[in-house]
């Protein structure tokens, strides 16, 4: 893998607070573009954690003609946010409430790529929906509607503790939006949003609702004062693949 640039020092926690509000209070919204700087050691992390598995990801997106250029930007934003803490906890509610009581009871995000059951169902019954069904993805069709009591609700949580079982509902994402919402006069960058907002707001929505939402700034979480946060998910999404992503493209790790 081609030599990565040191890494850059991180703006203290309590720093970027008071640049953030001060920016807010004074009405012009002026935020740190460096991302990789602002969100300090939770993007080195996310970085890491590509750079490490960049080749794996290929080989299994590649199972299902998926474009890893675009993909991998696009659930870039969920690996920073990611907490493996955290996440224990959540998918233990998921066992807790999701398995006998379905996504009314509770919807956690989960995983690596920060799926939600109610997401992995929509991609599953929008994949039954087809016809005909991808061969490729007629495990996760298979498993709609009927496998929805506590037996497939347990399985689809097991599904969504697993990195390659996720990476299948990604590459399910992205086809049912290219099916419906189709992006083919889109550059990868421009891809890269769209695809962002989309996973983050919902695929299932009209595409005007997808495109009013790109200017959203509610990343890496909402701030209880103001109602956002300090980024935009798509902007952090197509940064990393501007910045880092579409070089490593280039280099030997894809030869």
């Amino acid at each position: 893998m081609k030599a990565r640039a040191p890494r850059r020092g991180s703006l203290h926690g309590a720093r970027l607070a008071i640049l953030v509000v001060a920016a807010l209070a004074s009405g012009t919204l002026v935020f740190a573009q460096d991302y990789r700087a602002a969100l300090g050691p939770a993007y080195e992390k996310a970085l890491d954690h590509a750079f490490a598995h960049a080749t794996a990801w290929r080989e299994e997106l590649g199972k299902y003609g998926a474009d890893i250029e675009a993909l991998i930007p696009v659930i870039f934003p969920e690996l920073v946010r990611y907490s493996l803490f955290r996440d224990e906890l959540e998918t233990a509610g998921l066992a807790g409430l999701y398995v006998p009581g379905g996504a009314g009871a509770a919807d956690f995000s989960i995983g690596r790529f920060q799926m939600k059951p109610s997401f992995a169902e929509r991609v599953e019954e929008g994949l039954a929906a087809e016809d005909p069904v991808p061969s490729a993805f007629a495990s996760l069709a298979a498993f709609a509607g009927g496998q929805d009591g506590t037996h497939g609700r347990a399985m689809r949580i097991d599904r969504l503790r697993d990195e390659r079982w996720q990476l299948c509902y990604l590459a399910a994402f992205a086809h049912l939006v290219e099916t419906r919402l189709p992006l083919g006069g889109l550059d990868t960058a421009d891809k890269v949003v769209f695809l962002a907002v989309a996973y983050n707001r919902g695929f299932w929505l009209p595409r005007e609702e997808i495109e009013r939402s790109k200017t959203w700034r509610l990343f890496p979480a909402r701030l209880p004062v103001f109602g956002q946060g300090p980024f935009g998910y798509a902007d952090v999404a197509v940064d990393f693949y501007e910045r880092y992503w579409r070089e490593m493209i280039l280099t030997s790790l894809w030869t």
